[in-house]
Formats: structure tokens, sequence, C-alpha cells
């Protein structure tokens, strides 16, 4: 019995060395560009490419904290949501009312939503949109470039 267990216990331990020593082939590897110089035009004013479009100045999407209750009112007069969510993004100030809410466990589908550019910070009563930058709809319950926080005081 100690015989068979000394065994296994020399493979476990072969096992481990042997994949530590794949794992560092395969780092050394993966850099092997790393001392090639780069050619091409314009190569000093090179810039890193980005990884994702941007959406709110160099992120990839806007953070949307819960900021009340929030009404949409068109131009016309007409009400396009009534006592939905208002939401603000903490980075550039875009705020956003939409039909649907967010609880501890998720979002509710979107539904109608309408956007409203560079704005001063909201209070976390909400807001009234009157006349809105984009309105739009959604059955989903995300939006591609905003992500929806809750607002904890």
């Amino acid at each position: 019995m100690k015989g068979t267990i000394k065994i296994i216990s020399y493979i476990l331990i072969v096992t481990i060395v042997l994949s530590s020593f794949v794992l560092l082939a395969n780092a050394e590897s993966n850099n092997k560009f790393a001392d090639l110089s780069i050619i091409g035009t314009n190569v000093e004013n090179r810039e890193e490419p980005l990884r994702h479009e941007p959406v709110c100045g160099t992120y990839p999407s806007h953070r949307m904290m819960s900021s009340g209750i929030g009404y949409v009112i068109k131009l016309d007069g007409s009400t396009y949501i009534n006592a939905g969510c208002a939401w603000q993004c903490s980075r550039c100030g875009l705020v956003m009312v939409t039909e649907g809410d967010m609880y501890e466990w998720g979002m509710d589908a979107i539904g109608r939503h309408a956007t409203l550019h560079g704005q001063e910070k909201i209070n976390n009563n909400g807001c009234i949109i009157y006349g809105a930058d984009s309105y739009g709809y959604t059955s989903s319950n995300s939006l591609p470039g905003y992500k929806f926080y809750l607002h904890i005081l």
C-alpha cells in the first residue's frame, strides 16, 4: 500500500514539473516578436489600436447609474415615457430614461428609452426630459454600449 502511494506521489510530482515547463515554453513563444522592430508608414506616430469602439470618451460603454423616476415628453407635448427609470452616465453625464427597471436580481426588459446628451448631474429623485436627442425601443434587458448599475446611497 505504501509503495502504491509513493508511486502515485512521484507521478504527480513529475506531472506538475512537466506542466510548469510547458507553461514557460508557451509564455516565451507568445513573446517571440518582442525584439523585432516595427516598420511601415508613420511608425513614430503610431497609436495602440483600440480593443473596442469608443462610446463614452475612450470607454467601450456608458456607465449608467440609477437616478430615480424619469419622464419623457416629446416636443409636440405627447408623453413618451410616464414614470420610467432615470439613469445618468457617471463619466459623461448622458441622461437616459427607460421603461424597464433594474432590481437586485437583474434588469427588466428596457422597452422604450430616450437619451439626452451633455447634462449636469441630475438629483436622485429623477428627471423629466423634454425633447430628447434620441428615442428607441428594445425588448431586451440590455443595450449595446450601456451598462446599468443601481445607485446605492
